[in-house]
């Protein structure tokens, strides 16, 4: 099981490769919480990323689905949606939730939920906002539309990463081992 350094999660490095070192694992079986404080109520929260990997030849399988939530306070989560693993015996897959229209709020939790797994592994997860901001060193290209965008608060042709560099919560009802 990989650990983490406090923001392996959201450094905003996906390599799509599990020899890159880059993943953070997580005991399988049960469900895993990752919770990520953004610091501010936030209401132009547009999507969000988990990009998982799986070796199914080894029994490491990719979440069944994850299910992301929203709290202004930490403790009450709103589900605003949910994306189901992939059915084909693929190696990585970004869970994407993209947002008919943006959602408020200061805590972001990730849900992957329960799985018949040894391991989950994880590599990044992303919130994304539409604003005029970009980040210099951000790794996600900006974000453009052709035509009009409807049902957006805050419509921009440019989206930051809301969580690039921030420490998450990580909530396992099985206790994760330690690097040996």
């Amino acid at each position: 099981v990989f650990s983490d350094d406090g923001d392996n999660l959201t450094d905003g490095t996906v390599t799509g490769y599990y020899e890159s070192g880059n993943w953070v694992g997580f005991n399988g079986g049960e469900a895993v919480d990752i919770i990520v404080d953004l610091g501010t109520v936030r209401s132009d929260i547009a999507v969000l990323k988990l990009f998982s990997y799986a070796n199914t030849a080894i029994g490491m399988y990719m979440p069944a689905a994850v299910t992301y939530s929203v709290s202004n306070d930490g403790k009450t989560f709103t589900d605003i949606g949910r994306v189901f693993g992939p059915t084909s015996a693929q190696n990585t897959c970004d869970f994407t939730l993209s947002l008919p229209a943006c959602a408020s709020g200061r805590y972001i939790r990730f849900r992957l939920e329960a799985t018949d797994t040894t391991v989950y592994i994880v590599e990044e997860a992303a919130v994304y906002a539409y604003t005029d901001e970009v980040s210099v060193d951000s790794c996600y290209p900006p974000l453009s539309f052709d035509g009009e965008i409807k049902n957006w608060k805050n419509p921009s042709s440019k989206m930051k990463n809301l969580i690039l560099g921030l420490t998450q919560q990580i909530n396992s009802p099985v206790q994760l081992e330690e690097n040996t």
